[in-house]
């Protein structure tokens, strides 16, 4: 603990000494199990001496009184079991890129370097709430549940990380790439292009602020046609639909982070020279990420080896579709569903991304190490199964 300490102090120091804070401002918190060291209410990070602690939901239990702002540091650990340490400043470019208007608030920053996508990634910006206001405390947790750093509207950045280390980088990568966009501001500038974001996303495994999604609830989604609009549930109501009719049992169940939409039948094949089982996963989530197609691919795939029983007196062939159904799809996870599935051993669980905010449906189109008449099996049963998006918006093509 002590140790942790000294590690706070000296951080709170340099960010004052490098003026990346000022006065009294800014606070920084590391996780210890079920308690969070934070920096204490009305303390200048270059002078720290005592630190509070305080539980998961923001109680003060030890310490000094803390800050103002601890709620929101409680917040993020909640909502992101992985962080180990959150640090909020009120830096100066970034306060400044905060008061703009006209920013997207789903992303505040554009690409413009590669180490800001692998540090930072997307950076929504939070509605203006006045500094300790509680009510901002539900905003950042569901903002958090899906992204590692946020933007506080006229106010400053939040981002968490695994460690402190990893915290304070992204924080300072935020905040040069914030002094670059205004540097560059009224110039034509050269963002990265999807195609480089998503490279980088696939070279460094996962970015820190691209991370598995939570489950969303209902929302309208466009569809690119004009003011028609589907929700998430009509597209998985749409695919149940499909399944039942082909003979399959639909559950609702626990797969790996979330909780989906199964349902799978048994298919004599003579070109498979036994059966096959064919399963289809489907959850929704708020945001799919790279990281979020591999890993729910894999948790699919586990799901299925636990779940599918062998038919006696023959082989059974296991293919699964891993569907994820979002309004907001990045580029990393569009190049992880076309990506050439992993051979598993048994079987094959093929990543599917259903884009609704663009009536959009991403996958591998590739061939596997099957037979010209099983992988025209396989994909014949996926366009059976999974409607394209724009054939549910009334009026829309038929695919």
């Amino acid at each position: 603990m002590a140790a942790v300490r000294d590690q706070i102090v000296r951080l709170g120091r340099s960010l004052f000494e490098r003026r990346l804070t000022f006065g009294r401002t800014g606070n920084i918190s590391v996780r210890q199990g079920d308690s969070i060291l934070v920096t204490p209410t009305g303390a200048s990070l270059g002078a720290l001496t005592a630190l509070s602690t305080i539980d998961i939901d923001g109680r003060h239990v030890d310490g000094p009184a803390p800050s103002k702002e601890a709620f929101l540091h409680a917040a993020v650990y909640r909502a992101r079991p992985t962080a180990g340490a959150v640090v909020h400043l009120h830096s100066t470019y970034s306060v400044a890129v905060s008061c703009l208007d006209g920013l997207d608030p789903a992303d505040a920053l554009p690409p413009l370097t590669a180490y800001y996508v692998m540090r930072v990634g997307r950076l929504p910006l939070l509605a203006y709430h006045a500094p300790g206001d509680d009510a901002l405390g539900p905003l950042a947790e569901r903002t958090a549940a899906t992204h590692h750093a946020m933007l506080l509207a006229n106010h400053g950045p939040v981002v968490a990380g695994v460690d402190l280390d990893t915290a304070a980088d992204a924080v300072e990568e935020l905040e040069e790439t914030a002094r670059l966009f205004l540097l560059l501001h009224g110039h034509r500038t050269r963002p990265l292009t999807d195609g480089q974001v998503a490279a980088l996303q696939a070279r460094s495994g996962r970015a820190p602020g691209r991370d598995v999604a939570v489950a969303a609830p209902p929302h309208n989604i466009g569809t690119g046609g004009g003011d028609m609009t589907i929700d998430a549930n009509t597209y998985i109501d749409a695919v149940v639909r499909r399944v039942e009719r082909a003979g399959g049992r639909i559950q609702r169940e626990r797969v790996g982070p979330v909780d989906a939409v199964t349902g799978g039948f048994h298919e004599v094949s003579v070109v498979a020279r036994g059966h096959i089982r064919f399963s289809v996963v489907i959850a929704p989530l708020a945001t799919v990420t790279g990281h979020a197609v591999r890993d729910f691919a894999g948790q699919v795939h586990q799901w299925a080896l636990r779940t599918t029983h062998q038919v006696p007196g023959g082989r059974t062939e296991i293919v699964n579709f891993a569907v994820l159904v979002s309004h907001e799809v990045h580029p990393d996870a569009v190049a992880a569903a076309v990506a050439r599935p992993p051979m598993q051993g048994v079987g094959t669980t093929r990543a599917v991304v259903v884009d609704l905010a663009h009536g959009q449906m991403h996958t591998f189109t590739g061939s596997l190490l099957f037979g010209f008449a099983l992988r025209n099996l396989i994909r014949a049963r996926q366009q059976q199964l999974l409607p394209h998006p724009a054939e549910l918006v009334p009026g829309g093509p038929p695919r």
